[in-house]
């Protein structure tokens, strides 16, 4: 890659950024506003509700994902490799894959799905026939957005993120109006609420569609072929990706399924406030990881390694210190939020929410490592070993539910998974593209690990003060401070510093002449 190709990308890259911070931060904003509304019109059991049974359909998140995945790998892949010679090809076996794929979903959904909605979740009798109402409405919601995939996929994967931005955007003002007209009307909230996300899905799969055969009319309108080599490759990658997802959706859902047998539904909506939490807390660095996500699989398929490299550490780094920045606070102020936040507080709400967001830290660090395991392509050991220390949720789940324990102790294991997951990333990169274990580790070691435990002290003493919004805003500033200060002299080079002084100077410099 040439100096000034690599210029190109890194502008492109800090551009797509500024777009997926400006959509993270209306989203979010958005998001709070909702859920704090629905939470109160549905009420604890029937927040509790939706969200278990939402989750039976949306247990089958791992097939969107893994789709999501394979497709953005081999767009992204092409690209890099042969500017875009076969991307119509792969764009076209993608569409193949994902409709006979939403085919069978909707098979397992209305048959086993429905038989565990009825007989086996913890559901009060009074709003079983309603929870079947939310459930069909979300199993068509899931098929909606499956569908939508290999659209999205081709938007990021070329690096369109100003139109990703804005139909993220565009779906959250939806859903916004949606819940507007679920507080006056007089209709079953649940049902209601279930109906209002289904026709946002809708409207937005149309707008995407529309979109992308205006965007990439060449890529989309080429007539549907069969290459049988192509959907060979991704079919393989599909695969053991399904495969891993499949052990996530165990991660993410079994323990909901666990609790809500044990402790029922209000404890589940505990779960649920804290996994949108931490969703949105992780979106902060998310959103930075979708920027360079598509970089990472060009820089491997052109064989570059150095860019690969520098690629990754830069991933890690950055995408630690922008989740730490939103996270210390949180975690520090948890309590105090979430009485701000809800009129009523789920049971286990706080704490739940304390250990996945230090979870969702370590995935954070680790992102550019499965990024490059996934450019690398054959990832069937891959899985197999991230799949293997995975999946040991399930059984822990219940032996914790079964003795008696709280519920967090879950989490606390969820931590604990992930530090090993991240060992093994390292590992297996290190046999597969001779990846710089050493230099790495010591790199985010001094650039993350250690220097982000001088962050705590001062905001944790004040934070044993707060009791209101201005409390949780003087910790806030100070966490800011206090990380922004590491960040500077510690996980940026100092070449870096250099140029960020010289770029503040010259704004101060333009400001004080204009």
């Amino acid at each position: 890659m040439t100096g000034e190709s690599s210029k190109i990308n890194k502008a492109r890259m800090a551009k797509n950024t500024v777009y997926l911070y400006i959509r993270m931060a209306i989203i979010m904003i958005v998001s709070l506003y909702t859920t704090r509304v629905v939470l109160k019109v549905l009420g604890v059991d029937d927040y509790g509700i939706y969200s278990i049974v939402g989750s039976v359909a949306v247990s089958l998140i791992f097939i969107q994902n893994a789709l999501n995945t394979a497709t953005q790998r081999f767009l992204s892949y092409e690209i890099g490799k042969t500017n875009g010679k076969n991307v119509a090809i792969v764009f076209s076996m993608a569409r193949i894959i994902h409709i006979v794929l939403a085919l069978i979903v909707i098979l397992f959904l209305e048959t086993v799905g429905l038989w565990f909605i009825n007989h086996i979740l913890n559901i009060p009798g009074e709003r079983l026939y309603s929870a079947n109402i939310a459930y069909q409405l979300s199993v068509f919601t899931f098929i909606v957005n499956m569908l939508r995939v290999p659209y999205n996929a081709l938007i990021i994967s070329s690096e369109k993120m100003s139109l990703y931005a804005v139909f993220s955007v565009f779906e959250a003002v939806i859903r916004l109006v949606g819940v507007l007209i679920l507080q006056v009307s007089s209709s079953d909230k649940l049902e209601l609420y279930s109906f209002i996300v289904f026709i946002t899905a809708i409207i937005v799969n149309i707008l995407y569609k529309l979109t992308c055969n205006r965007e990439f009319k060449e890529i989309v309108s080429k007539k549907i072929c069969f290459d049988k080599t192509v959907f060979k490759n991704m079919a393989s990658f599909l695969g053991w990706n399904m495969f891993s997802g499949l052990v996530s959706m165990g991660v993410n859902e079994g323990p909901g399924y666990f609790i809500n047998i044990y402790l029922g539904v209000a404890v589940n909506a505990g779960l649920g406030i804290a996994k949108q939490v931490s969703s949105a807390i992780y979106s902060f660095s998310s959103n930075f990881q979708h920027a360079f996500n598509p970089q990472i699989v060009k820089s491997y398929a052109s064989k570059n390694s150095d860019e690969l490299f520098s690629l990754i550490r830069t991933t890690s780094i950055m995408s630690f210190y922008l989740m730490f920045v939103i996270a210390l606070p949180f975690i520090l102020c948890c309590d105090v939020v979430l009485d701000l936040w809800l009129d009523v507080v789920p049971p286990y709400a706080n704490k739940f929410t304390v250990f996945i967001v230090i979870a969702e830290l370590i995935s954070a660090i680790g992102a550019p490592l499965w990024m490059t395991a996934h450019a690398v392509g054959n990832i069937k050991k891959y899985q197999l070993g991230v799949s293997s220390l995975t999946l040991l949720i399930i059984p822990v789940s219940w032996i914790i539910l079964k003795l008696g324990f709280e519920p967090y102790y879950i989490y606390v294991f969820l931590v604990l998974s992930n530090i090993s997951v991240f060992c093994f990333r390292i590992l297996y990169l290190k046999q597969k593209i001779a990846f710089p274990i050493k230099e790495y580790i010591t790199d985010i070691s001094k650039s993350c690990i250690i220097p982000s435990l001088f962050c705590i002290p001062i905001p944790y003493v004040v934070s044993l003060y707060v009791f209101n919004i201005w409390g949780v805003i003087v910790v806030s500033v100070l966490s800011l401070i206090n990380i922004g200060a590491i960040f500077f002299f510690f996980a940026i080079t100092p070449l870096q510093r250099s140029l960020l002084l010289t770029k503040v100077y010259e704004k101060c410099k333009f400001l004080k002449l204009k």
